[in-house]
């Protein structure tokens, strides 16, 4: 069974993946990208690293999604991790938005007219 792995005069074996991993990381620094993502799609391995790690970190520990997300994508991830991050992110993002709807309706929201007959501040008999 070929595993892909290269041999060397030297004696030693290098995994092909691994020569794939070097020439995407080159393409990266090169600002090449497009090329990267073509290397990448055609030997179906992906190099899985961010631009700059303390500030993916930074940006993970402080909730910076918008930030995560792109670079998360461009990763190729097992299932079960990705689905462990999107359950943690969702519901985050989700209550960011609905502070954001709050405050935006409080700031700049018209007050509820209270002219409809089914309002029970005007008709509180009714109620």
């Amino acid at each position: 069974m070929d595993t892909g792995a290269l041999s060397t005069g030297a004696g030693f074996e290098v995994d092909g993946s691994d020569c794939v991993k070097l020439v995407l990381q080159f393409l990266h620094e090169q600002g090449l990208v497009s090329s990267a993502k073509a290397l990448q799609t055609e030997a179906g391995v992906a190099l899985n690293t961010v631009d700059s790690r303390d500030r993916f970190a930074d940006d993970l520990r402080h909730g910076r999604w918008e930030s995560v997300l792109p670079a998360v994508a461009r990763m190729k991830l097992p299932v079960p991790v990705m689905t462990a991050l999107y359950d943690q992110v969702g519901p985050q993002r989700l209550r960011g938005c609905l502070v954001a709807i709050r405050a935006g309706l409080f700031l700049t929201g018209t007050p509820i007219s209270c002219s409809t007959p089914i309002c029970h501040i005007c008709t509180p008999n009714r109620w």
